[in-house]
């Protein structure tokens, strides 16, 4: 009997000392590892401790916005019986099963949570904000929306428009801190409304040891505004492995900070920390508008009306920033409002607190001239907003077309980057993926080939030859056609039979390459030229990773105006038809 008694308490002993080991893991942000250690015990766990670890793996998997895995955690919990979930579990428990679209039974948990903890303020908003869901669930906007192909690398930390792409912030190039992403600032070059290729690296030179996020860039591109912090850390304010490298507030927290970089050459450098910031709490999620007299941000400092608030910060006459003013009620609520975003006179926001579908739902308020909220917010609706989370809302045009974030799509938590466009106003054709486009041969009028030597193989004769491999042909000697694009486009514009041949080659010859040579005409400015050049060897690229023709083997060079066939340089007259020459992308077989 003792023996068993030994081997019970052995038993008991384990349990705790891995459950101290998932709440350690918990309390300094890693629910991953957490859940896999919470995991490890549930199954034989003492029924002193079950609630506990129910309550950590619904509430780490609620974090990681793994909605239905939390929902089935929370479930087991309440059915506990004799009240042994938290009364906050109750309220997480409805949050959550709104976020799943479970209007009826997120009302069930939000009204047996006021048995609980009666004349709770923020629940009433929870259910006035149910109400309006439940009213409008069915109702859905002129908008349409596609998931694009951008690496933001988990959750939505905010991007900008800079020079024909996006800067956008991602956790790939940093070493993560135990399973959490540290963020950096880069840039990815547009192809088209979906798609992106990596680009240019103006962001080398910026470095915190922790994440770089929510990029704002000034209307030239002169001024970088975005937020950074220092390393992860404990809710107590403890360091769980190595020093910090900047201030933290009192309890140790190292906060969010808003800098300001200025470009010098091709790169962004020297970040200053703006002067109205005070590192015991968060200024994130910056937005310089359009004449740089005006920074919008959220913050968590006092003032607020619960949660992150939205204010904005008026420049000085000396070039400083004045005092912080809150944006009220019109926009913020109890809630937590972030990532604001202004395009003609409308401000763009997400909350959390206002009437809304289910998480974070994406707003917009019509703005007076001094950039105060003119009424009371409006929900952008369906299908810009989910039952999930929508954030980062960012739009050139007003909100008729545009980039957001949203995890609607599993259960992974993971958020992706979504184009939209509103199909009552966008009027310009859209197509979801560059793919050769049949169209008349005038849409391509004057793309004159490029002469060919006579002791080369045309591209006609090689596709009788696929596949090549076969053949006693060297097929580095086959000169094939090149891509013709429209005027100011980098989309491909027709069936092209070298594109075609291509793919035969290289799927019979796995071991040759393509060399991809974009260029331009001579219009427009040699920068943006330079970039028109990028997008269009991007295209093609896109174009064969569609026909299975991996990246690993296509070389990319963007030439711009640099090597024109005809004497169209700046400044010289010449017809379409000689302009069009230049517009051409080379292929290169390579080995």
């Amino acid at each position: 009997m003792l023996y068993f008694s030994l081997v019970i308490i052995q038993r008991i002993n384990a349990q705790s000392e891995a459950i101290l080991q998932a709440d350690d893991s918990y309390d300094y942000f890693q629910f991953n590892e957490a859940i896999q250690l919470y995991e490890q015990v549930l199954n034989n766990v003492n029924p002193k401790y079950e609630a506990h670890v129910l309550t950590r793996l619904a509430e780490s998997h609620m974090f990681l916005f793994q909605y239905k895995k939390a929902e089935g955690y929370f479930s087991k919990l309440v059915r506990l019986g004799d009240r042994k979930a938290q009364p906050q579990s109750y309220l997480d428990y409805g949050n959550v099963l709104k976020a799943n679209g479970k209007y009826e039974e997120a009302k069930d948990q939000f009204k047996y949570y006021l048995t609980l903890v009666k004349g709770d303020p923020y629940v009433s908003s929870l259910l006035r904000s149910l109400n309006w869901a439940i009213l409008n669930k069915d109702s859905v906007t002129n908008y349409q929306i596609i998931p694009t192909n951008l690496d933001i690398t988990g959750q939505a930390i905010g991007y900008d428009f800079l020079k024909g792409g996006l800067v956008y912030a991602h956790g790939r190039n940093k070493k993560a801190y135990y399973s959490m992403p540290i963020f950096d600032l880069d840039y990815a070059l547009m192809v088209d409304s979906l798609h992106f290729v990596q680009g240019e690296n103006y962001f080398e030179e910026i470095n915190f040891a922790a994440n770089e996020t929510s990029p704002s860039l000034s209307k030239d591109g002169s001024l970088l505004f975005f937020s950074a912090n220092a390393i992860k850390q404990k809710k107590d304010g403890k360091l769980k492995n190595g020093k910090q490298d900047v201030q933290e507030s009192r309890d140790g927290v190292s906060n969010l900070q808003i800098y300001m970089a200025v470009l010098q050459g091709v790169r962004y450098r020297n970040p200053v920390l703006l002067n109205f910031n005070n590192r015991q709490y968060n200024f994130t999620h910056p937005y310089l508008t359009a004449d740089g007299k005006t920074l919008f941000f959220a913050s968590d400092m006092p003032g607020g009306y619960g949660g992150f608030d939205i204010f904005k910060v008026n420049k000085q006459a000396d070039g400083s920033w004045g005092n912080p003013i809150n944006m009220g009620s019109k926009v913020n609520s109890d809630g937590n409002e972030l990532h604001p975003y202004v395009s003609n006179g409308v401000l763009f926001f997400a909350s959390k607190g206002l009437n809304g579908f289910g998480g974070y739902d994406i707003f917009r308020n019509n703005l007076e001239k001094n950039y105060s909220a003119r009424n009371p917010s409006k929900n952008m609706g369906k299908p810009i907003n989910s039952e999930r989370d929508e954030l980062a809302f960012i739009t050139k045009d007003g909100g008729i077309t545009g980039y957001f974030s949203s995890n609607r799509e599993g259960d992974l938590g993971e958020d992706r980057v979504y184009y939209f466009n509103n199909k009552a106003s966008y009027k310009k054709p859209y197509s979801e993926l560059p793919v050769a486009i049949k169209l008349e041969p005038s849409a391509i009028k004057g793309a004159d080939k490029i002469e060919q030597k006579s002791s080369s193989i045309s591209v006609l004769e090689s596709a009788k030859n696929v596949p090549v491999s076969q053949s006693k042909v060297e097929i580095t000697k086959i000169v094939l056609e090149p891509v013709p694009f429209n005027f100011n486009e980098s989309s491909i514009q027709m069936a092209n039979l070298s594109l075609d041949s291509v793919i035969q080659i290289m799927k019979a010859n796995p071991n040759v390459r393509l060399l991809v040579i974009a260029h331009t005409d001579s219009r427009g400015s040699y920068t943006y030229n330079k970039n028109l050049s990028r997008k269009r060897a991007a295209s093609v690229s896109l174009h064969l990773n569609s026909r299975g023709i991996s990246s690993s083997r296509i070389k990319l060079l963007a030439m711009g105006e640099e090597q024109l066939l005809n004497k169209c340089t700046d400044g010289l007259e010449c017809a379409e038809e000689e302009h069009a020459v230049n517009r051409r992308v080379e292929l290169k077989l390579i080995k």
